[in-house]
């Protein structure tokens, strides 16, 4: 049985968020994955997700592509029928890797996800209006960052 774990009450989550606001990534990145090992063996696949998409994005920071690709790819994988893991990884192309048309390719298996007969696909689902403003302000983020 799964056990939803309150990020907000570990201390290594805490400090993971300073550490990686304060760029000390090898402290980070020990504290995520202090996290993610507690949320593994209480099954809380929701928060598992977060962190590892957390995890992904700090390590883009940090330089470390193939490692912001494992993390996410992870996050997408432990539930490939949701649009949000794919459109938080579409965000992070753009903001972390700087990749727009890689960002924008993966918004594309977004819209496609949510344009599917079977979207929601369970009842923990986001409503499709979060994700149409979602997608509309990335889209605008990403608009506004290659005008001249």
């Amino acid at each position: 049985m799964a056990t939803a774990v309150r990020l907000s009450d570990l201390s290594s989550y805490k400090t993971a968020v300073v550490a990686t606001g304060d760029r000390k990534f090898d402290v980070a990145r020990a504290a995520y994955r202090e996290c993610i090992t507690v949320c593994r063996t209480a099954g809380d696949a929701s928060s598992l997700g977060l962190l590892l998409q957390m995890l992904g994005d700090m390590e883009a920071e940090a330089g470390n592509l193939s490692d912001f690709e494992r993390c996410h790819a992870e996050a997408i994988a432990l539930d490939p029928r949701s649009p949000l893991p794919r459109f938080f990884y579409a965000r992070s192309l753009f903001r972390y890797v700087k990749d727009v048309s890689a960002a924008e390719g993966e918004l594309g298996r977004v819209e496609s996800m949510l344009a599917a007969s079977n979207f929601p696909c369970d009842d923990e689902e986001l409503p499709l209006s979060y994700y149409e403003s979602e997608i509309r302000n990335l889209r605008a983020e990403i608009a506004n960052a290659q005008e001249p």
